[in-house]
């Protein structure tokens, strides 16, 4: 399929040409000759040009590109409240909020600017690509830097669902603690809860159990603190990883052989999922002293996997 590429040209691009500024887009494109995959003319600030011209910062450059593929991603997404300034959706699991070095054209920001009446919509905060969901957007970049440095106040509560492995013998527990990455860890990214005289971030959650099967349990997560990873480090700090968690759970063996490319038909079993279980199901959202919003997830707007295991092991929120 052709597909059409909108960028604008920054300062760190002074004097590049336009393949070698493709080749950085595209990292992931085994591209012998740019001159063969892109469909010309080519737009530069709208106006047609072939070749391999020299960039300017600040233009708009708009290309199109042959047989353009990409990870195939959940395009699934919705908009599940507005207002003048703000959109609130749901992000499907899968999908990522951003470029990554796999999807550039697929992810759920470049979703909404292409599919949506706001072209220059700008994402408040983010969730990991697994993590489904309700996500708040600007819709455009004016309101993004009105909202931004007022994004704590403006997001008065972030509810998360979990399903996670084991039952808790705690129905209710407010936890903190501080976390932060470790210079010895296999894998960069993941958080520890470290010590209180560490260098970490503090990091705040309440948690209660929604229901259990013994073997697995839903909880309730409610959000002080919006940490990286924090409800995933957290839950597997207590010793209960979130099912199919490729880095909390099963000492993030999956991570490990995915990246030396050796998964084993025994990593995909133990996964059970396809993605882990984690949903953001509720935003309260305060615009001033009498602008409130209260956005829910319905049920079925859950991932289809979420639904699938929650089913099977009779964990629907009875206490809930």
């Amino acid at each position: 399929m052709d597909t059409t590429f909108s960028f604008r040209v920054s300062e760190k691009h002074l004097g590049m040409d336009l393949h070698t500024f493709l080749s950085a887009q595209f990292p992931f494109l085994n591209v012998l000759s740019w001159n063969d995959a892109l469909v010309f003319p080519i737009l530069v600030d709208n106006q047609p040009v072939n070749g391999n011209p020299e960039l300017t910062p600040g233009t708009e450059l708009r290309i199109v590109v042959r047989d353009y593929q990409e990870e195939p991603v959940n395009l699934n997404w919705h908009i599940c409240w507005e207002n003048d300034q703000l959109l609130v959706v749901n992000k499907p699991a899968q999908l990522p909020v951003h470029r990554t070095t796999r999807n550039i054209h697929n992810t759920l920001t470049a979703l909404i600017r292409r599919d949506s009446p706001w072209p220059d919509a700008q994402p408040l905060h983010r969730l990991d690509q697994e993590t489904a969901g309700l996500m708040v957007f600007a819709k455009n970049r004016h309101d993004a830097q009105l909202w931004q440095p007022r994004f704590q106040a403006l997001l008065e509560t972030k509810v998360y669902h979990a399903i996670v492995y084991g039952q808790p013998d705690w129905a209710d527990l407010t936890f903190s603690c501080r976390l932060n990455t470790r210079p010895d860890s296999a894998i960069r990214c993941k958080m520890y809860v470290v010590d209180e005289n560490e260098n970490g971030k503090l990091s705040t959650t309440r948690f209660r159990v929604l229901s259990s099967s013994g073997e697995y349990s839903a909880i309730e997560c409610e959000l002080f603190t919006g940490r990286k990873h924090q409800l995933r480090a957290q839950l597997a700090h207590l010793g209960h990883p979130i099912v199919g968690d490729k880095i909390y759970a099963h000492n993030g063996e999956f991570f490990l052989n995915r990246l030396d490319d050796n998964i084993s038909e025994g990593d995909i079993s133990r996964l059970q999922t396809p993605h882990h279980l984690l949903v953001a199901c509720q935003l309260g959202l305060t615009m001033g002293d009498t602008e409130k919003a209260k956005i829910e997830l319905a049920r079925s707007d859950f991932p289809d996997a979420w639904q699938s295991f929650v089913q099977e092991h009779n964990l629907w929120e009875r206490n809930a």
